[in-house]
């Protein structure tokens, strides 16, 4: 004979003097029990009611450590726990640079021998350890970055893992200022806490959403700098297995038969509801190109100015660096008038560039990598003449860092991503260098327009053109870049059926956030 489990709680709310006193005043048989019946689980506490083994596991450790690929992310993080944000974040740069600068003088002085100062700084155990390593710090620019500090709040924020407690894998999400990258950032399942879900492209604080979270990043870099996709293969088989047209079978549907009507926090009327809910009832977009990418290889590249980057060799072998070349915005007309000149006069492809006060980000047709360096070679080396000419520089001043960022544009997916942040990189940094980046991409070089104070004298040349003009000009014309063959995009060919779509990694990450946001989904699946 089975045993029967039947089960009965007080409420958690109850006081400890409540609950005494009902253990004195009741019965046994006068307790209200309720018969209970494991699930296939074993749980006779906590029943689920659900079928969520049967959906696609969204983050597995087996999959981190690259043992396995069944889950749809294979990196995934917290956020950044810095043990100290009264110390690294601030709403205002200035005053997060000068109390920066403090940190590392201090830590500096107390490396040296120094005795401790009144007004100390906050030590914590990683701090402790890096300090008894002999590990010497310096004030690095570059490190200010912007960062999502709580839910719509952003901060400047001094990213440095020797100053932040705990980083976890944040360097490899977002390593630099300059990556373009998207990360889900929700409550870390299993917390008792309500759940909540946001977006971010910077780095996520570790109590983004008030609680214990995790970072579900669209990409990941290695060491290189290299962009790598997070979604795995595995995931990207499972949904075009799924959505395969005429299939019939596969997995059970990904989202509750609901309609999704997202909750924002907001009354809506009936009519932005309805607004709502047909613009994500639209779900995965039909992928079958009308437009596919012509077979020719591009690559996306970036270069910086002299000095405007320090890589971690520098630090660690105590390389000095000097001051950072900083382009006007009359030096960011010119340079593009430069990149222009040198593309027509050696016949380069550029689909689309941007001159930023340190940087320029281009897309570049190459067929080989080596021939990739030699138009970089031309086009750094045109541009860094003529800077030095126009501005009576001796031949060893240096324009351009020596290196060059690149990374090759697989399909049309990607190709379309990046031309879009390429031709709208100034507007993202607009916060960091002001809103004369977008002005001069629009408007050009106006009379109080003259930008950032050039590090040399007084600039010889001043254009009245847009910089999106000279952009424009330059560039192949969008329409060239596709051709009609009716090609289909992805990632990997699927079988020549007509009615077949396409799914790419990014619409399985929107795909991801839409159904995690779905308040019906997480009802039913206790996320």
């Amino acid at each position: 004979m089975k045993a029967k489990i039947y089960y009965f709680t007080l409420q958690d709310e109850q006081t400890k003097e409540e609950k005494l006193a009902w253990f004195e005043q009741t019965r046994l048989e006068q307790v209200p029990f309720e018969h209970v019946t494991p699930d296939k689980k074993h749980n006779w506490v906590n029943l689920t009611d659900n079928d969520f083994d049967d959906f696609l596991p969204l983050i597995d450790k087996q999959v981190k450590a690259g043992k396995s690929q069944g889950a749809v992310f294979q990196l995934f993080s917290r956020g950044v726990a810095t043990q100290r944000d009264e110390w690294v974040y601030d709403f205002s740069k200035e005053a997060l640079i000068e109390r920066m600068k403090y940190f590392v003088e201090v830590y500096q002085e107390r490396l040296a021998g120094g005795k401790r100062r009144k007004l100390d700084i906050k030590w914590d155990r990683e701090l402790e350890k890096y300090f008894k390593r002999q590990i010497h710090k310096s004030y690095e620019p570059r490190k200010i970055v912007l960062a999502s500090y709580r839910p719509f709040c952003r901060r400047f924020f001094y990213f440095d893992k020797h100053f932040n407690g705990m980083t976890y894998q944040m360097p490899d999400i977002f390593p630099d200022v300059e990556v373009n990258n998207l990360a889900i950032f929700c409550t870390d399942f299993g917390t008792q806490s309500p759940f909540m879900l946001t977006v971010t492209d910077c780095v996520p604080d570790v109590h983004l959403v008030g609680t214990t979270a995790q970072c579900l990043p669209l990409y990941r870099y290695d060491e290189n700098g290299t962009r790598i996709d997070d979604i795995t293969d595995w995931a990207l088989e499972q949904f075009r297995q799924h959505y395969s047209a005429g299939s019939g079978k596969g997995l059970k549907p990904l989202v509750p038969e609901e309609p999704l009507v997202p909750q924002t926090g907001v009354e809506e009327s009936s009519a932005e509801q309805s607004d709502r809910s047909d613009e994500l009832g639209k779900g995965l977009k039909p992928l079958v190109s009308e437009e596919p990418l012509v077979p020719q290889t591009w690559w996306f590249v970036t270069f910086v100015t002299h000095n405007a980057r320090v890589s971690e060799r520098m630090v660690t072998y105590g390389v000095k660096k000097g001051e950072p070349l900083i382009f006007s915005a009359a030096d960011r007309i010119f340079i593009a008038e430069q990149i222009a000149e040198v593309a027509k006069r050696y016949e380069i492809a550029i689909a689309a560039f941007n001159v930023l006060p340190d940087h320029v980000h281009m897309v570049v047709a190459a067929s080989t990598e080596s021939e990739l360096s030699e138009k970089i070679r031309k086009i750094k080396g045109f541009s860094s003449h003529q800077y030095q000419r126009s501005r009576d520089w001796d031949t060893g001043q240096h324009v351009w860092a020596q290196k060059f960022n690149r990374q090759e544009i697989e399909d049309e997916t990607a190709l379309t991503e990046i031309l879009e942040y390429v031709l709208n990189n100034h507007t993202k940094h607009a916060e960091r260098w002001g809103d004369e980046l977008i002005t001069t991409w629009n408007e050009g070089v106006t009379p109080g327009n003259k930008g950032l104070k050039p590090l040399v004298s007084e600039e010889p040349f001043v254009s009245s053109r847009p910089l999106a003009e000279i952009v424009r000009e330059a560039c192949v014309p969008l329409e060239e870049l596709f051709s009609s063959e009716g090609e289909k995009r992805g990632l990997s060919p699927l079988s020549d059926q007509v009615d077949q779509t396409e799914i790419t990694k990014l619409d399985i990450f929107h795909y991801t956030y839409a159904v995690l946001h779905h308040p019906a989904y997480r009802t039913k699946y206790e996320l």
